[in-house]
């Protein structure tokens, strides 16, 4: 089978045929490169593979819908994020799984970043993600790009937007299911694009601001949205215009989808089995619009849409910062490129004028 084949290699960039090959890209010709860089940091970017060279990192802690299972079992994700970023993107990505704990994965970020012009991290567990995305932020002089939280929030919030456009709603009620890194990256920016009415749903019930057991993560997200009570998922969902899950397979129905407005949305995005499939969702006549992140959909929400384009603009502009307000851009970007239809919400996977063009958007909001 296809998936138990490796994905990527790495290949040259040069000839070595003869001694002249060997003297110019080894000894003694990379002396004067050694004397340049040492002269002048920045002319690693001009003359070595950091140029556009990304760390891809990941303890597997949290592998898609799998869980914990550590690194080894990471290695085929990293493998296809490298994969993506190599064929829709203008970067040289390196897959690397580590075994490390979150104190571990920010030493070994900190150790990278000479040899890297940005760090993709993926997979780790909340609320681990979050504090491993702050410190290095904080910390590395090169962008630090989590895919989970911004390239999900990206793409998620493109086609919300239109596929507000296709029912015509502008303040829609919208409910959530799913708190981890992805959830509350995508609640967040939500809010900054407007959208005020979100009920977000962990498995222990609303994130509402009475509680005392959120984390702070997900208390910063609460206070966002002000939300009070101990309200039900199916009390939630009775008017709501817009569905959004991040947890778990098969936790809804089509009676629950009923209880939503007409012409409801729902992006089911739980992977690899999302919270209610299309052939449930169709049992519920209301509704109107469906999307999963599975690629055997054509209706995909997906974070590959993105992070090529994002990753590769902020590489190719040499930013030494990742900054939130890009995505915001960036989703707005998206959702304006492609004419949706309920059935195709977002631009194709694999138009390549596409993660050309949101890679040129993202290097001129940020050089």
């Amino acid at each position: 089978m296809d998936a138990f084949r490796p994905k990527i290699k790495i290949s040259t960039r040069v000839c070595l045929n003869d001694r002249e090959d060997l003297a110019t890209h080894y000894t003694p010709g990379i002396g004067k490169v050694v004397k340049a860089i040492a002269e002048n940091p920045e002319k690693a970017y001009e003359y070595t593979l950091k140029k556009d060279s990304i760390a891809i990192i990941s303890n597997g802690s949290a592998i898609l819908g799998f869980g914990n299972l550590g690194p080894k079992p990471m290695i085929p994700v990293l493998e296809g994020k490298a994969l993506i970023l190599k064929r829709f993107g203008r970067v040289n990505p390196f897959p690397l799984a580590l075994n490390a704990n979150k104190e571990e994965l920010i030493k070994a970020a900190k150790m990278l970043e000479p040899m890297f012009s940005l760090i993709m991290v993926e997979d780790v567990k909340a609320p681990d993600s979050f504090e491993i995305q702050k410190e290095l932020e904080e910390s590395l002089n090169i962008p630090v790009f989590n895919d989970d939280m911004y390239g999900t929030a990206t793409v998620t919030s493109a086609a919300l937007l239109n596929a507000l456009k296709l029912v015509n709603k502008e303040n829609p009620k919208i409910v959530m299911l799913g708190a981890g890194a992805a959830g509350l990256s995508v609640a967040k920016l939500f809010y900054e694009l407007g959208f005020k009415d979100v009920w977000i749903f962990d498995s222990k019930g609303l994130l509402s601001i009475d509680r005392k057991d959120l984390n702070p993560y997900k208390k910063e997200v609460a206070l966002l949205f002000n939300k009070k009570g101990d309200l039900s998922l199916r009390d939630a969902l009775k008017g709501a215009d817009v569905f959004v899950g991040f947890s778990k397979g098969n936790l809804l129905t089509a009676e629950d989808v009923k209880l939503m407005n007409d012409k409801a949305i729902v992006f089911a995005l739980a992977n690899p089995v999302p919270e209610i499939s299309k052939e449930e969702a169709s049992k519920a006549p209301n509704v109107y619009i469906y999307a999963n992140g599975r690629s055997d959909c054509k209706n995909q929400i997906n974070n590959s849409l993105a992070f090529p384009g994002i990753i590769t603009g902020l590489v190719e502009s040499k930013t030494k910062k990742f900054y939130y307000s890009i995505l915001k851009d960036a989703a707005q970007f998206i959702a304006q490129y492609h004419s949706p239809k309920p059935d195709n919400l977002l631009p194709d996977m694999f138009d390549r004028t596409f993660h050309n063009a949101l890679a040129d958007f993202i290097k001129t909001k940020t050089s």
